[in-house]
């Protein structure tokens, strides 16, 4: 009997100690799920989460460096990298500042774009284009005309847009191994710009007339496979803009979804459908963009009184339509937007946020910083003499 008691005794010390460590855990479930909630729809707390506990904060001086020995180096970020152009050379920097890759391109004056790993390079207003991917040369061209924009897509897709005599524009469209695909020739209207789908399904050119009194503005949609066998059947859709609406820049986000800028707007075409998705006619809207993935930007200044500013970033979720924001009480002097990524340039101080509204890392400089290179994994904030290297 006394041996069954003490059983009956053991048995409920351990129920006692199973409910006692449920409670805890259930407990725990339940502070993390609340911290989680306030940190993701509170931006207050948010914030006093980013200044206080989390380590988000780089001072200048206290990060990786990139000496800069001469002048007139351009300077990019492409993927994990900083990449400088000096004296006819490429030379990438890992986030330690190594200097981990050389390429030689005949270029001066650069224009670039990037897309993943995939980086383009081409002489502005010249002839010869590179096309890299993580430091490596996959092909090169010398177009027949003068360049004027490039793009790239992340599987490798290239598209270039040239002028010569006989035409206002040439577009011309490279598979991933540098093989002509599409050809298109322009003679009466100007390219805006051009995007090449994600799935490298379809080629969208933006083009303007301004030959008569009024603009006119149209996307053109091209289908990549119909324009390899059959070029002349190719496109797929065209959408005329209403008159005097200025077409300034498109971008495909996701496989197929067009996002369109104009002066007063910000269209999507998909499925053949053209949709407005916002206004930019608010006179307190200082700065748009729609370089994000599935999102686009609205910067939002406001005057509290005296040398007392607030800018509000608006990040809006172009599938469901929900806007995420993040606010600073200062101007913002530039911002930059890149995939998943934007940067904030508010005079002494970088903030890095992601595309919910979330600060990744906040960089504070003793000296006003005039210009910053950025990607999804590395920015630069550029100054005379040196790069300092911010690992996104």
């Amino acid at each position: 009997m006394e041996d069954f008691l003490k059983q009956e005794q053991q048995l409920q010390r351990l129920n006692t100690k199973k409910i006692i460590i449920l409670i805890v855990i259930a407990i725990l479930v339940i502070f993390v799920l609340v911290i989680t909630y306030l940190y993701t729809e509170n931006e207050r707390f948010r914030k006093w989460v980013d200044n206080e506990i989390l380590p988000k904060e780089v001072q200048q001086g206290n990060t990786v460096e990139i000496e800069l020995n001469q002048e007139n180096v351009q300077i990019f970020a492409v993927d994990k990298y900083i990449v400088t152009l000096q004296e006819k050379t490429l030379n990438f920097y890992n986030n330690l500042g190594t200097n981990v890759g050389t390429i030689s391109v005949e270029i001066n004056n650069a224009i670039t774009d990037s897309a993943g790993r995939n980086f383009i390079i081409a002489e502005k207003n010249g002839k010869k284009a590179y096309v890299i991917s993580d430091r490596n040369l996959v092909w090169e061209t010398e177009t027949e005309g003068e360049i004027l924009q490039i793009e790239i897509n992340e599987n490798g897709y290239v598209g270039i847009v040239t002028s010569d005599i006989s035409y206002k524009n040439i577009v011309t469209l490279y598979d991933s191994l540098g093989k002509q695909v599409i050809r298109t020739y322009i003679a009466t209207t100007k390219v805006s710009d051009i995007s090449i789908s994600k799935n490298s399904q379809h080629l969208a050119i933006a083009e303007v007339d301004t030959s008569g009194v009024l603009i006119q503005s149209a996307i053109k949609i091209i289908s990549i496979e119909t324009a390899k066998k059959d070029p002349n059947n190719s496109v797929e859709y065209v959408y005329t803009a209403d008159i005097n609406k200025l077409i300034l820049n498109i971008e495909y986000q996701n496989k197929e979804r067009l996002v369109c800028m104009y002066q007063d707007t910000i269209d999507v075409i998909e499925n053949k459908q053209n949709k407005t998705i916002a206004s930019l006619k608010q006179k307190n809207i200082t700065f748009s963009s729609i370089e994000l993935n599935d999102s686009l930007i609205g910067v939002e200044e406001n005057t509290l009184g005296d040398y007392n500013y607030k800018s509000i970033i608006y990040i809006r979720n172009i599938t469901n339509q929900k806007d995420k924001k993040y606010s600073v009480e200062k101007v913002a002097k530039d911002i930059y937007a890149f995939q998943d990524v934007i940067g904030l340039n508010l005079g002494t101080e970088l903030h890095i946020i992601n595309r919910n509204g979330w600060l990744i890392k906040k960089y504070v400089a003793n000296q006003e910083i005039n210009h910053i290179v950025i990607s999804n994994k590395i920015a630069g904030v550029i100054y005379r003499n040196r790069i300092e290297i911010i690992d996104i």
